[in-house]
């Protein structure tokens, strides 16, 4: 029959190492009483399991540090964990893009005001602090903020460094975050058709640009990494593989290809383009790609060109997306031309678009 001592450690899953700890402090609090004696026993002198894992964990990460990082050296504060972070994992594992943007959350949220404090003290009370700062912003902003944090200190506890994770605390309060859904403002078949007509006045670059985003459904990205060979010109396709961000190439947004199909007016646009032979690229300026600045910028001068509202050239691609709605295209294929990861991501994005139908109407018709 196994000891008390063992079947305790069996439960808990505590190491030999850890019931040392706890031994050792059930003897500095020192119980008697016979009401506390089975308490004493069990948890070594702590009131719940709760509180005893909690100090193993503490032990096991001092324990760690001491073997990595001796006493000699000074502990490391929240800024250079974090700079560590990014250069050793962010700037390897995630794309340039993504690398981008955690380096921009934590340099604006987190590092400026608990960067000098040691890692070992950052808590989900000081993290509060960002979660008071980003008041009124949109849940996924906010959650956007604190997707680095939670990794960054995720991998922190991983390696020994502390013991939890203070941004795991914040989870229910980002959930009770609610905004106000941003309904899709898509262009009319009018402004598409005054739209395109004045940008292959302007510059056939720009109508090619245009003429993707709502007539194919490129995103901004896979408009500026569309090489001449994705293109299937006589079978009307183009396979999206490539997207261009901060001026590098990547993948696309789900790190998968598609195959979508393009319109007459799309064929004739590209057709009009010269391709230069030192780059593969199908959006070209003086034989390199163009960049998002320069997109941007003609983009909206030919919304004031054309004397229409300005909208985002994201709006080009819910165009496109709505006005298949509109010609009752299934949802299925509607995703796959849009390339979303699921179908769940389309009927949240356009859910409000489709139709309404009284089908229960119809079910009186099959009684009778």
């Amino acid at each position: 029959m196994l000891a008390m001592s063992d079947r305790i450690n069996r439960s808990v899953g505590l190491d030999p190492e850890d019931w040392e700890w706890l031994a050792k402090r059930g003897e500095q609090t020192g119980r008697t009483q016979a009401a506390e004696q089975w308490r004493a026993k069990t948890w070594r002198g702590f009131t719940t399991q709760r509180d005893a894992r909690t100090f193993c964990d503490t032990k096991r990460a001092d324990r760690y540090r001491q073997k990595f990082f001796p006493g000699t050296q000074p502990e490391q504060t929240v800024r250079d964990y974090f700079q560590r972070w990014l250069t050793t994992y962010a700037a390897t594992s995630r794309k340039y893009s993504t690398y981008t943007s955690y380096t921009r959350v934590l340099n604006r949220y987190l590092l400026p005001t608990l960067g000098h404090p040691p890692l070992t003290t950052l808590s989900a009370t000081d993290l509060k602090q960002i979660l008071a700062t980003a008041h009124g912003k949109r849940r996924q902003t906010t959650r956007n903020i604190f997707t680095p944090i939670r990794e960054g200190l995720a991998h922190a506890v991983a390696d020994g460094l502390i013991a939890t994770n203070p941004a795991l605390a914040l989870s229910p309060h980002l959930r009770q975050i609610r905004d106000h859904k941003q309904h899709v403002l898509p262009f009319t078949q009018a402004e598409v058709a005054h739209l395109l007509t004045v940008a292959a006045a302007r510059d056939p670059r720009v109508a090619v640009a245009v003429i993707l985003g709502c007539r194919a459904g490129l995103r901004a990205g896979e408009v500026l990494g569309l090489q001449w060979t994705d293109l299937d010109l006589p079978n009307k396709l183009a396979t999206i593989r490539h997207a261009r961000v901060w001026r590098r190439d990547t993948t696309t947004k789900n790190h998968q290809l598609r195959i979508v199909h393009l319109t007459t007016g799309v064929i004739q646009a590209l057709r009009r383009l010269d391709r230069h032979a030192t780059s593969p690229l199908v959006l070209q300026l003086n034989g390199a790609g163009v960049t998002q600045d320069w997109l941007t910028y003609h983009y909206r001068e030919l919304l004031l060109a054309a004397n229409l509202p300005r909208r985002r050239f994201h709006d080009l691609r819910h165009t496109y997306a709505s006005h298949l709605i509109a010609l009752s295209a299934s949802p299925k294929y509607i995703q796959g031309q849009l390339g979303h990861s699921t179908i769940a991501v389309t009927f949240d994005v356009y859910g409000h678009i489709f139709p309404e139908q009284r089908f229960v109407d119809r079910l009186e018709a099959i009684e009778k």
